[in-house]
């Protein structure tokens, strides 16, 4: 379920080496792609700012509301594009384990976000009686549409 089963782990005896992935073509377009979506997003900003009464003609009514809204963006961007790298390295990876589990070696992998409070509010708006057949989106996308739903409330 996206849970940590081990917060750490001891790293005596064990030899490792950081796992490079060279961007292709397709991962710096996917990138680039993201980049000018949140480069749309950002430009739009005061605009909708305004349009939800945040700031009034270009001044902000509450210092402390327009300062949220900007630091749930960035918070927002920066987590989207942390793990947008992961989704991008993933075939490194995978092959990498692959590697690894043929010539007799195990792999350990340390992922830093699980994505565990997304899962658990999306889990929050099915009905428990449909969680035989669940189908949910914890993508990075699903992070933009989050934002951009609930910041302007």
């Amino acid at each position: 379920m996206g849970l940590y089963i081990a917060r750490s782990l001891s790293f005596d005896g064990v030899e490792y080496e950081a796992l490079r992935h060279p961007l292709t073509e397709d991962d710096i377009a996917i990138w680039d792609a993201w980049a000018d979506a949140y480069q749309l997003i950002h430009q739009n900003l005061r605009a909708a700012l305004e349009a939800v009464g945040v700031t009034e003609d270009g001044k902000a009514k509450s210092g402390l509301a327009a300062s949220a809204v900007m630091s749930a963006f960035e918070g927002c961007k920066q987590r989207f594009f942390g793990h947008l790298l992961s989704g991008l390295k993933s075939p490194s990876l995978v092959a990498s384990i692959r590697q690894d589990l043929a010539a007799g070696r195990c792999s350990v992998v340390q992922i830093v976000s699980t994505n565990e409070a997304v899962m658990e509010r999306r889990l929050a708006e099915i009905p428990a009686e449909e969680w035989n057949n669940l189908a949910v989106d914890l993508t990075p996308k699903d992070q933009v549409l989050d934002y951009l739903m609930g910041a302007f409330r």
